[in-house]
């Protein structure tokens, strides 16, 4: 088995109303960088994951942990 992430992202920001944009004006990301981080391809598995840079960025901003953004997914 294989070990996956799946975004949670999308999810996080939905809930609180933050619009992707925002985020990447904060953190100093590109729009389409925040976009991938939110995106899940059709098995459920993240298009892309932010550096561990972005990360800390994210949860400060977003008030949120990592496991709130990203989940442990396996691939048989």
């Amino acid at each position: 088995m294989k070990k996956k992430v799946r975004s949670k992202l999308g999810e996080v920001l939905e809930s609180k109303g933050i619009r992707k944009k925002w985020v990447a004006d904060n953190i100093g990301a590109t729009q389409a960088q925040v976009n991938r981080w939110c995106n899940n391809d059709k098995d459920g598995v993240a298009e892309s994951t932010p550096s561990v840079y972005y990360i800390l960025r994210l949860e400060k901003l977003l008030d949120v942990k990592v496991s709130d953004m990203y989940e442990e997914t396996t691939e048989e």
